[in-house]
């Protein structure tokens, strides 16, 4: 493998509108999937900074170094700087923080994908081997290509 990524969701307000939140690494993210086009930093996010799709950000009118205000479910309130903004979002979704970032406010932390990043020249049976191995450790799990999750996804996911 060459890199892998958690994605755990959470819900906060962003700007006054309940919107779902993807919790992951940000580095990681941006190694192992393809966000389009990104305008700032996924890497300077920290504690207080998101980052949001290019069509959320143009409904909202937000550009990079602008602020957003995010209400928690836990009653706090914070003002996190927009440091980037991304063209795709189809298992990203929309608004992306850190661990740190969320860590504050969880009740509890999952993940509800693991994406991995296979190293050059590793086929993608022996990866889906790799995968499937460590992931048999951890219950009824089973690795699928990007592929065959996409055929298997319900319309709209």
């Amino acid at each position: 493998m060459d890199t892998a990524v958690g994605l755990g969701r959470g819900v906060a307000e962003v700007e006054g509108e309940g919107r779902a939140l993807t919790v992951t690494d940000p580095v990681a993210l941006e190694r192992t999937f393809d966000l389009g086009t990104v305008h700032g930093s996924l890497g300077s996010l920290g504690t207080d900074g998101i980052a949001i799709t290019e069509s959320e950000a143009a409904k909202r009118g937000l550009t990079t170094g602008d602020t957003a205000r995010l209400t928690f479910t836990d009653g706090r309130a914070e003002t996190f700087t927009v440091r980037a903004l991304y063209g795709q979002s189809e298992l990203v979704g929309d608004h992306v923080i850190t661990r740190a970032a969320w860590a504050p406010h969880r009740t509890q932390d999952s993940d509800m994908l693991v994406a991995v990043a296979l190293a050059d020249g590793v086929s993608t049976n022996a990866g889906k081997a790799a995968v499937a191995q460590v992931a048999d450790r951890y219950g009824n799990h089973r690795p699928r290509t990007a592929r065959t999750r996409r055929a298997s996804a319900p319309r709209g996911v």
